[in-house]
């Protein structure tokens, strides 16, 4: 892992804070799929799954997303079923991508719904999944 997850403290409403925040992985299929078992939908809610090397990625209209290991940034977050999020959510990730990006002198766009662009080049997906809780 070559993010000091120990030194990370998120301050937000939906994401725990401290180390506890994170689910790492060395080696995944993909992580949205760990993010929607069941079993962490009920007990990691708030948590952040993140990995070195995804080897599955999954994209919009469940096309496949390739990432190279140790270089980009893989994970998904557990906001649980709680909240209803949609596209306005993946609309201000973007809007911010787009400005993070702007402070390090890069020209971003967004391809809507959910894609960040440099250069005519993909470099950020935004994907929301939701599940429905069985009861």
């Amino acid at each position: 892992m070559q993010l000091a997850l120990k030194d990370i403290d998120l301050k937000t409403n939906w994401i725990k804070s401290g180390k506890e925040s994170f689910l790492y992985y060395e080696k995944v299929d993909s992580t949205l799929n760990i993010a929607l078992d069941v079993h962490h939908q009920e007990q990691s809610v708030g948590k952040i799954v993140i990995t070195d090397n995804q080897v599955s990625g999954k994209g919009t209209y469940n096309k496949s997303w390739y990432s190279e290991p140790c270089k980009d940034l893989t994970f998904s977050i557990i906001l649980g079923n709680e909240n209803s999020f949609g596209q306005k959510l993946i609309d201000e990730c973007c809007l911010a991508m787009v400005h993070v990006l702007s402070l390090y002198d890069l020209k971003a766009d967004i391809k809507y719904p959910n894609d960040i662009y440099i250069n005519n080049k993909k470099i950020v997906g935004i994907l929301l999944s939701n599940i429905q809780s069985q009861g």
